[in-house]
C-alpha cells in the first residue's frame, strides 16, 4: 500500500475548513484595505497593490457558495497563493497552522465529483477537511474575466482615474 503525505496550511473560510499544499503559499499576511474591482467574478472580493502587483482577493466561500462570503475582519487573513496565472491572495478568517494529510491510496481521502474548486476531501480526527486547488477556485473563463478586469483597474490608475 503507498502512503503519499501532503503537507497543508489548513484555514477557516466559514464554515468550511480548507487545505492548500503549503508549496503553493508564498505567505500568510494580516488582511488589508482592497480596492473593489468591477467586472470581476463573484469569488472576486477586490485587488489590493503588494511590491507593485495587484493582486486579487479570492473568498474561497464565495468559490462554493454565491450567496456567502468570508467575513473580514482583524483577525482575517489573506493566504498569498501562486497560480499558473498569477498570485493570488485567499481570505481566511482563521489559519490553524501545517497539518500532514496521509493519502492511502484513495482511502484516507476521496475524490469529490462534481466540485471542481476541490481536490480532495480528507477525513481528519477533528472533522472533514476540504483540500482546494487554489488555480481551480476560478474557472477559464473567470480568469479572463478577471485579466480584463485587472487590466482595466491598472490602466485607469495609470491614467489618474
Amino acid at each position: 500500500m503507498t502512503i503519499d503525505v501532503d503537507k497543508v496550511l489548513v484555514f477557516h473560510s466559514g464554515p468550511i475548513r480548507f487545505g492548500v499544499a503549503v508549496d503553493l503559499v508564498q505567505a500568510v499576511i494580516p488582511a488589508c484595505e482592497i480596492s473593489p474591482l468591477p467586472g470581476a467574478p463573484a469569488a472576486v472580493e477586490g485587488v489590493f497593490t503588494m511590491g507593485g502587483e495587484v493582486v486579487a482577493v479570492v473568498d474561497p466561500l464565495r468559490a462554493f457558495y454565491a450567496d456567502r462570503a468570508t467575513r473580514l475582519n482583524l483577525g482575517t487573513r489573506f493566504l498569498l497563493v501562486n497560480t499558473p496565472h498569477r498570485k493570488l491572495a485567499l481570505t481566511a478568517e482563521r489559519v490553524d497552522g501545517v497539518s500532514q494529510h496521509r493519502r492511502r491510496d484513495g482511502e484516507a481521502a476521496r475524490l469529490v465529483p462534481n466540485a471542481a474548486q476541490v481536490r480532495e476531501i480528507a477525513a481528519a480526527d477533528d472533522g472533514l477537511l476540504y483540500i482546494t486547488a487554489p488555480d481551480a477556485l476560478l474557472s477559464d473563463s473567470d480568469e479572463v474575466r478577471l485579466s480584463g478586469a485587472i487590466i482595466e483597474f491598472t490602466s485607469g490608475r495609470s491614467h489618474g482615474q
